[in-house]
């Protein structure tokens, strides 16, 4: 497979599409206008529900560990760790109260770790949740040694469509269903894995 990893990626994630596709419906549930979000696209196989993708149980204010298949260096490791990252993501949009901190997992330098965080953010502050894991990760494959400085995972990612709820009750509003290849930058760093940086390829 061939890296199309390129810098200064504008967008991230099919999630960020959560919220910015659900413009209009009801009058009581006005969805928040995440800023940095463009498109996506693309087909399944789960980011979260495979015995890798799993995480011990979160609590308020704590940082749950990635699962041991996610801190190994080599290419299971590293899809591993992939499906974490979704699997925290999907965790963000399901149980804002315990917000994930995703930053735990990249480089503070990642511009669209910080975007995917501030979705979560805001559904966070207008009390917006789903009830069940949107994304999944399809078709992961390195396109780079995974000894390689930068780490390209290149896969496909979905989101279903789902209604979106409001301080716990269903609104007129629907996180619209999307599908995109994406492109996914890891590096090992203290003996772990940590995001670089997410694009739309």
């Amino acid at each position: 497979m061939t890296s199309r990893w390129g810098r200064g990626a504008a967008v991230l994630t099919v999630g960020v599409l959560a919220l910015a596709g659900c413009n209009g419906g009801g009058e009581e549930a006005k969805s928040p206008s995440p800023t940095g979000s463009t498109s996506a696209s693309s087909p399944s196989a789960s980011a979260s529900g495979s015995p890798s993708a799993s995480a011990s149980p979160s609590t308020p204010g704590t940082v749950p560990e990635p699962p041991p298949a996610a801190t190994v260096r080599d290419e299971q490791g590293a899809i591993a760790f992939l499906k974490f990252y979704f699997s925290e993501f999907n965790r963000g949009m399901m149980a804002p109260e315990t917000p994930p901190n995703l930053m735990a997992y990249a480089d503070k330098g990642c511009i669209s770790c910080k975007k995917s965080q501030k979705v979560i953010d805001e559904y966070v502050a207008g009390k917006w949740s789903v009830l069940t894991p949107g994304m999944e990760v399809v078709n992961p494959g390195l396109a780079t040694p995974v000894t390689a400085d930068k780490v390209i995972i290149n896969f496909t990612l979905t989101e279903k469509a789902q209604t979106l709820y409001q301080n716990g009750k269903p609104t007129k509003e629907t996180v619209p269903a999307a599908s995109g290849k994406r492109g996914i930058a890891l590096r090992w760093v203290n003996d772990q894995w940590q995001v670089l940086g997410l694009e739309e390829l």
